[in-house]
């Protein structure tokens, strides 16, 4: 199609904020068939990530961190409705050492909560690194408490409060090591089990992230190869359907940007971006064996070497009386 004038370029919009926060009901469906007290307690977990109220200053944003938070939950809760959930250890600490009864409080330490603290030294250091004093060493029943447990659970993990090991020394920018870092709680225990579930959970974190979609007034095409631009209005592409439309606009090749095939899909189709209103249209045929052939783009005309001064102006039932030949390229 050629096209004989050319209107001002539209204004763009400011690119709007994507909100990134995980798709909880994404990553718990994929955990199998769960309890309302299960829901509860996974959403706590989430949560404290999103305002770690225990750990100022400390940006919770490394999804392997909480992957393997998961699956230490995983290893430390019990199973079928106990699974995710805060539990006492089982036989209470009965055979070991810190089993017997405390001679200050007469409790027992033994485990509970999301990972099983133990010893009466523990309960008294978490309980004040959470601000609760002796509560905790005289209460340790509070570690059963959820919103407890979830402050125990990331402090510990964070900090290191538990072996001394933290996350930050199995998962940094250099580092990640999801086999050993079981060694925050518990040594060697189940390590390669667990960090398999960590990896696992990763996976299904970086699918909870919602893509950040472009931005209204952004330019885009697929990497996938086709040549088709599109441009974001009000969250949908709307395809340019021209190259004399893109110039219209006052839009540079410069500015677009190249997204992959699944962020272009996510994004509704809206209609196509055409000519401003006042712009004379013609649409070229040159004619090859009996056949109208169409002229796409200025571009294909000027390479064709066709002379506009000997273009002829036919109705258009003359025009649709012709049969369509191949398109110049």
């Amino acid at each position: 199609m050629l096209n004989l004038l050319t209107n001002a370029a539209p204004s763009v919009a400011a690119p709007a904020t994507p909100n990134n926060a995980i798709d909880r009901n994404f990553f718990m469906s994929n955990l199998g068939a769960l309890t309302p007290q299960q829901i509860a307690s996974l959403n706590l977990i989430f949560d404290y990530w999103e305002n770690p109220v225990d750990l100022p200053g400390v940006a919770l944003t490394d999804l392997r961190w909480l992957a393997y938070i998961f699956a230490t939950l995983y290893g430390e809760t019990g199973i079928g409705v106990e699974k995710w959930m805060p539990i006492e250890e089982y036989g209470k600490g009965k055979g070991r050492e810190y089993g017997k009864p405390d001679p200050v409080t007469g409790k027992i330490y033994y485990g509970r909560g999301y990972v099983q603290i133990t010893w009466a030294t523990n309960y008294k250091r978490l309980g004040t690194r959470l601000g609760l004093g002796m509560s905790l060493y005289n209460n340790p029943e509070l570690a059963l408490d959820p919103k407890t447990a979830v402050r125990i659970l990331f402090v510990g993990m964070v900090e290191g409060l538990f072996t001394d090991l933290k996350l930050s020394n199995y998962f940094n920018a250099k580092t990640e090591d999801y086999n050993n870092a079981r060694e925050i709680i518990n040594g060697q225990d189940r390590a390669a089990e667990l960090g398999a579930k960590g990896i696992q959970y990763r996976s299904w974190l970086r699918l909870a992230v919602p893509v950040a979609l472009p931005a209204d007034g952004s330019l885009i095409s697929s990497t996938d190869g086709n040549p088709t631009i599109y441009c974001v209005d009000k969250g949908q592409k709307r395809m340019i359907l021209d190259e004399f439309t893109f110039a219209q606009r006052g839009w540079q090749t410069s500015q677009i940007k190249k997204v992959t095939p699944a962020i272009l899909n996510a994004l509704p189709t809206g209609a196509n971006i055409v000519p401003a209103d006042g712009t004379i249209l013609v649409a070229a045929y040159v004619m090859k064996g009996e056949k109208k052939c169409p002229i796409p783009t200025e571009t294909v005309f000027n390479k064709s070497g066709l002379n506009w001064a000997n273009r002829n102006l036919v109705s258009q039932s003359t025009v649709d009386g012709i049969t369509t030949g191949v398109p110049l390229v």
